[in-house]
């Protein structure tokens, strides 16, 4: 009797057993984990592999640092994407399992300023952006040519660990660009002198004994950070404070945009310097003898007051508002008037059969990674700041005034986002070497195409419009760029003190 119930509880044991072992088996099939290859090319198969079948899988080239999901199946992973998109089946030991599959944390988190190496060449890498893939701020993944990421127009601000490696996050135009995988780089430092605080005292000083208050932006060369700093307030009756992010109108500022989208068409042969008005404005006095170079430089001999209209223009509007009111002389010299760059506005959207706006959003603004710059109709209160006269009474922006002046001092924009044009054109982002040198060669009274250079190759440019003043200057060596918008402050007063800072700047780099 007690054999017997000795017989039925091993039996009892033993089917509890069976029963149990593929469960446990199957949870042990079903664990997933975070794995990473070991190699970038590895033998991938569609199926579990057998005895008949090994050796037959494809051969594939996968991007290097890439985290994946791997499901355990004996010798062999059952590897997909983190999205969930299948790969394959891979061999165990090509394969590295680096952590079980739950959100991965960032750690060793430090600030940069490098450049990317590549190591293996052409090969292509992922990009994540948000954080490194696997992490919870991850978001999107696009594969991209590693030698790619190595141009100056990127920089490596930032680099973190998580449990499956190093990853690099990157910046381009002043935006997070995405992560990388320092498996397939090295960081590289780009050396610079920071600004002493000495200096940034001084300059601090001259704003204050200047009575300017607005925003000021300060790049280094090889400096992926550029300093801003404010002054004052945006808007007294709120208490608004001036910030980086404040948003300006930038009045001739802009016509340096309107030249290189002239420049983008030329490049395209849709036009040339030496087209005359006769195609585009054949009812205006001497069309045939004013050419598209001579409106880009201002020696059209057309004169025009800025008059505001009494209310809001569209594009149209604003192209036949400048057409009644403007004045052609027979003066074929230097007079700078804002209606030269209005007409080239109206050029662009009949080359192109889209508004100026359109074009300017898809060929300058989206390149440039400009996204804090806006049209007049889009300004408000919450983003725009108030001007102020001298005597600190409040004064207003003119939106009739801004609607008019199409092409020519229509937006605004933050000293950032101007920044980023300004940084995007002398990287040739806009426009080739060789048409860059096109549009600005021919230059009457040191302009050319919206700038004025110096002898050196510096460049500066001023606004003024609705009692805000608007200045931008970079040395010729490109080591030091000055962006300042002022809502309150002398216009003159505030050209001098661009060019103090940029002497202060420059006798603290040599000290």
């Amino acid at each position: 009797m007690r054999l017997l119930k000795v017989l039925s509880l091993a039996l009892v044991s033993l089917a509890l057993g069976l029963w149990l072992w593929p469960r446990a088996s199957r949870e042990l099939l079903a664990k997933t984990v975070y794995v990473t290859l070991k190699i970038p090319t590895v033998r991938v198969y569609s199926q579990v592999p057998t005895e008949s079948t090994t050796g037959r899988g494809k051969v594939t080239q996968l991007p290097v640092g890439q985290p994946y999901l791997g499901t355990l199946h004996g010798s062999y992973l059952r590897v997909t994407t983190l999205n969930g998109q299948r790969v394959g089946w891979v061999a165990r030991r090509s394969a590295q399992v680096v952590a079980t599959k739950q959100p991965l944390k960032l750690t060793a988190v430090k600030l940069l300023n490098d450049r990317l190496v590549a190591h293996g060449g052409q090969q292509q890498v992922i990009v994540t952006a948000g954080g490194p893939p696997g992490t919870k701020i991850a978001r999107k993944s696009w594969s991209k040519q590693g030698q790619a990421l190595t141009t100056s127009e990127f920089q490596v601000i930032k680099r973190a660990k998580t449990a499956v490696g190093s990853y690099y996050l990157l910046q381009h135009n002043q935006h997070d660009y995405g992560w990388v995988s320092a498996q397939a780089f090295k960081a590289v430092s780009v050396h610079y002198q920071p600004i002493r605080e000495t200096t940034w005292r001084h300059i601090d000083q001259l704003i204050t004994a200047a009575g300017i208050q607005g925003t000021l932006l300060v790049a280094q060369a090889n400096n992926a950070r550029p300093s801003t700093r404010s002054y004052g307030m945006a808007d007294q009756q709120t208490r608004r404070v001036n910030t980086a992010q404040t948003v300006y109108p930038i009045a001739s500022l802009q016509k340096a945009m309107t030249g290189v989208l002239i420049g983008q068409l030329v490049a395209q042969h849709r036009l040339s310097l030496n087209t005359t008005l006769t195609r585009f404005y054949p009812h205006l006095t001497d069309a045939s003898q004013i050419t598209i170079q001579a409106l880009l430089n201002h020696t059209s001999g057309i004169w025009m007051s800025e008059v505001a209209p009494a209310k809001t223009l569209s594009e149209s509007d604003a192209i036949r508002w400048t057409l009644q009111h403007l004045t052609v002389t027979d003066q074929r010299r230097w007079h700078y008037c804002s209606a030269n760059y209005t007409l080239l506005a109206g050029i662009i959207r009949q080359v192109t059969g889209r508004s100026y706006a359109a074009n300017l959003a898809e060929h300058l603004l989206r390149p440039a990674g400009m996204t804090q710059t806006m049209t007049w109709h889009q300004f408000d209160e919450q983003n725009v700041v108030t001007p102020y006269l001298t005597t600190g009474a409040p004064a207003t922006i003119s939106a009739p005034l801004l609607s008019s002046e199409l092409g020519a001092g229509d937006i605004g924009t933050t000293v950032l986002d101007y920044y980023r044009f300004v940084a995007a054109f002398n990287a040739g982002v806009f426009l080739s070497p060789a048409m860059q040198r096109q549009l600005t060669a021919m230059r009457t009274n040191t302009y050319a195409a919206g700038l004025y250079y110096g002898v050196d190759g510096a460049q500066h440019a001023t606004g003024f419009d609705n009692n805000i003043s608007n200045y931008y200057s970079r040395t010729a060596s490109g080591d030091y760029t000055v962006v300042l918008f002022v809502n309150r402050g002398n216009h003159y007063r505030g050209k001098r003190l661009v060019n103090q800072i940029l002497k202060s700047l420059q006798n603290g780099a040599s000290r």
